[in-house]
């Protein structure tokens, strides 16, 4: 594989500079517009879903509250002789069992604006006069009629005013999804009466609620308790506000006509709703210990998500899947964790508004990424895939680097393929070189398919010659198994190849393969210049292969392996594997065992008659050679090979070995 660093370098640097200038304005861009549309549509819901997750992690504490709350639940409803509404010497009677029990101040969220029978409202007004410190809801609501629109204060009856009650709102302001976030903004509320809170707030001034838990996290007894002798302990009640108020699921308010249940920050995770007495319960202690939550001001708050924002993008300019999504992680997770911080001393900090953003940004970095990079990673496949292993190709892909020069020493198994019969072809089409270019193609993709669907990597191609390779660049340990397997499958698609020539005109007789392979130790990497390198092999077994495909016309076999492949293999055919001869390559000193791979199994006849021809050849009895050599002159397979041994064995009947016989032949030619 030839690469110009040079250009290739300089050419890689201006596109990267160009991409990530226009990609960078794209991300920048589309975060912006997040920003924006976050900010203007999405701020109040991201707003609402951090309170509620802070609320479940940094809950408020709870310790030292001086609230508890009677609710009138199913047990009382059930318990109480009178059915609703009650009578009010009830209310009476629970104002003096209160004040037994040390009661500091009781409130009733419940409305009192009707009169009832006479005798019980005057019980209930006088127990109001004897004990004190008794807080009445009232309400606002919206009146349209002929001749009033507008709203109309709900008061409880003078009577119960006059005797000494105070009267508190009990209205609540409800987010668009129900929960009640914040304090109310008007003035004698209900929970600010009962906390004696009575200084008007601040115009704009937003306070937000702490809540210590879900539903009945306050102290919380069955209302049905107080009516039983000992139900209720002193020690529960001395000195704390009492609250009174609906506690059951579905028994509506007499005056308002409503549920008295509110989702609270706990109904996200839960799915339970709070009553709206413990939400009075909350204000009043958040009231007491003055630890609401205040907000900061909308221009701190969106210049600190557009530095934590900035911060996350940064990292997704040179995109990386791991480190874009981590560093952006990081900052968010940190700005979480001084929003949590931030908590505790009493502010609200909306860090997961960054959030939607920062993910806005690395999806759209991604697509950039990947209409880029992923562009070019999938030209670098179609181009490199026609020479090189699809493996291969990953690799390179995936790990750019190994386009350097230098390599590595690895035990690989070599192949060299030659076309037998295409210089005849050649000359007989030398005027006619598209024909003659179109006959080469398909032959070597047909063969080189055979190649690369073991694993292989073509290193080049010589004319009509194919140099492969296996177990580089990626490990495979089976490397000879592999080449043995693709030489096979070339020796028996070279027939299909063949009928389709000829079939198409462009060939008159079939062509055939020549192949050598063989295992041994090799430098492998990318070898040449600074200029220019090729990622090839080299190594002894590399020549030794070379000459080994040349021998396959001299031994009329179609392909021959080295002794050392077909050791390395686990399983290794033994009907279509055969020793046939120890040979001496020209220039060397040791001889190498050779092999021939048949592309039929071959009978067990002919494979003890070449046993038995190889035991007296390499014995030096050359007439018993050539007597086991007449049996395989018909042979399919064998024919051409006991010819050109026999012929051998007989001119050295007629020209003795002068020196001691060691059966090795030694050849004279590369």
């Amino acid at each position: 594989m030839a690469v110009s660093t040079s250009k290739k370098e300089a050419l890689n640097t201006q596109l990267k500079s160009t991409r990530w200038s226009k990609n960078s304005q794209i991300l920048f861009g589309a975060t912006l517009i997040a920003t924006c549309l976050t900010w203007l549509l999405s701020q109040s819901a991201i707003s609402r879903f951090t309170y509620d997750l802070l609320s479940l992690v940094a809950p408020a504490d709870g310790a030292e509250s001086s609230v508890v709350i009677l609710k009138i639940d199913e047990a009382t409803l059930e318990a109480l002789p009178a059915p609703w509404p009650w009578p009010r010497e009830y209310y009476g009677e629970m104002v003096y069992l209160l004040d037994e029990l040390g009661a500091s101040q009781i409130g009733f969220d419940i409305q009192f604006i009707d009169p009832r029978d006479s005798e019980g409202d005057d019980y209930f007004a006088q127990a109001i006069s004897d004990v004190g410190n008794i807080v009445l809801a009232s309400d606002m609501v919206e009146r349209n009629t002929e001749f009033f629109v507008g709203m109309m204060a709900l008061e409880p009856l003078s009577l119960f005013t006059d005797a000494g009650a105070k009267a508190g709102l009990v209205g609540v302001d409800r987010d668009v999804d129900g929960v009640i976030r914040t304090a109310p903004m008007y003035d004698k509320t209900f929970s600010s009466v009962l906390a004696g809170h009575t200084k008007p707030l601040e115009s704009g001034m937003k306070r937000l609620i702490r809540y210590q838990g879900g539903a009945e996290t306050i102290d919380t007894i069955s209302l049905m308790q107080l009516f039983i002798e000992d139900g209720v302990k002193k020690e529960q009640i001395a000195g704390k506000t009492v609250l009174v108020g609906w506690g059951t699921k579905g028994v509506v308010d007499s005056a308002g006509g409503q549920v008295d249940q509110f989702p609270s920050p706990w109904t996200r995770w839960d799915g339970l709703t709070m009553p709206g007495v413990e939400v009075h319960a909350t204000l009043i202690d958040n009231y007491k210990k003055n630890s609401w939550l205040h907000e900061f001001p909308a221009w701190l708050e969106l210049l600190s998500i557009l530095i934590t924002v900035s911060a996350s993008v940064i990292p997704m300019i040179k995109f990386r899947p791991i480190w874009s999504f981590a560093m952006p992680l990081v900052f968010v997770s940190v700005s979480l964790g001084c929003s949590l911080l931030l908590w505790q001393i009493g502010y609200f900090f909306n860090a997961l508004l960054a959030a939607p953003i920062v993910l806005v940004a690395y999806i759209t970095a991604s697509l950039l990424a990947y209409r880029t990079e992923g562009k070019q990673k999938r030209q670098l496949k179609n181009a490199f895939g026609q020479y090189l292993s699809p493996d291969m190709v990953s690799n390179l892909v995936a790990d750019p680097s190994q386009l350097k020069l230098g390599g590595e020493t690895r035990d690989m198994t070599i192949m060299f393929c030659d076309i037998r019969g295409f210089t005849a072809i050649s000359e007989a089409l030398k005027d006619k070189p598209l024909k003659l270019t179109e006959v080469i193609n398909r032959l070597l993709t047909g063969l080189s398919t055979d190649i690369l669907a073991t694993g292989g990597t073509i290193d080049k191609y010589m004319g009509d010659c194919i140099m492969a390779f296996w177990n580089a660049p990626l490990q495979q340990s089976d490397h000879a198994a592999r080449a043995t397997s693709s030489a096979e499958s070339m020796l028996n698609h070279i027939d299909g190849i063949n009928d389709e020539l000829i079939r198409d005109g462009l060939a008159s007789e079939p062509f055939r393969v020549g192949i050598g392979v063989g295992s041994g130790i090799c430098v492998v990497g990318n070898m040449g210049s600074e200029q220019r390198f090729d990622y090839t092999v080299l190594g002894d077994v590399v020549n030794t292969v070379s000459r080994l495909e040349g021998m396959t016309k001299q031994y009329g076999v179609g392909a021959l392996l080295t002794g050392q492949t077909v050791e390395s293999l686990v399983e290794p055919e033994q009907e279509k594997l055969l020793e046939i001869d120890w040979v001496q390559m020209k220039g060397k000193s040791e001889a190498t065992t050779v092999y021939a791979l048949f592309r039929k199994p071959l009978t067990n006849q002919e494979q003890a008659n070449v046993e038995a021809m190889l035991e007296a050849y390499r014995a030096g009895d050359f007439q018993r050679s050539i007597k086991e050599l007449q049996h395989l002159r018909e042979s399919e397979q064998l024919g051409n090979y006991a010819k050109v041994m026999e012929e051998r064995a007989k001119w050295l009947v007629n020209n003795p070995p002068l020196e001691k016989w060691d059966g090795i032949f030694r050849a004279t030619q590369k």
